[in-house]
């Protein structure tokens, strides 16, 4: 049996993002542009062949709406779940994990294919937070 995952289509300016994205990358991008969208692509795109990943958001509320989202999107092959912390998909080597930023711990000891800092203007200590974890 296949199972189809329906991903967004992303318009030109997310597609070149993602597909010239290298090891760092910072984007600075208006509000209505689609951060959040590109986010949800790039999480849910690479969990599917087996990658771990990580999304950080200053607070517990920006997480929400990402969360929800790649819930959505992954249902069909989802084999685990917590609310809001972490989502494995079926393969069992996939997963994304989701953290507040109001942790100081966040994403300690982990290890990921890639992360995203969403809203990362608005996180304190970030640069430490980054350094020491």
């Amino acid at each position: 049996m296949e199972i189809e995952i329906k991903l967004s289509n992303l318009h030109p300016n997310q597609q070149k993002v993602k597909d010239e994205s290298k090891r760092f990358n910072v984007l600075c991008c208006g509000r209505r542009w689609g951060k959040s969208e590109l986010a949800i692509d790039m999480l849910c795109d690479p969990v599917l062949d087996g990658k771990k990943l990580g999304y950080f958001t200053p607070t517990y509320k920006l997480l929400d709406g990402v969360y929800q989202e790649c819930v959505s999107i992954l249902e069909p092959i989802i084999s685990r779940k917590n609310e809001h912390q972490f989502i494995e998909v079926l393969n069992g080597s996939g997963r994304i994990d989701f953290w507040t930023l109001e942790n100081e711990l966040a994403g300690r000891s982990r290890k990921y294919h890639k992360i995203i800092v969403d809203e990362a203007a608005f996180t304190k200590n970030l640069w430490q937070k980054w350094t020491e974890t």
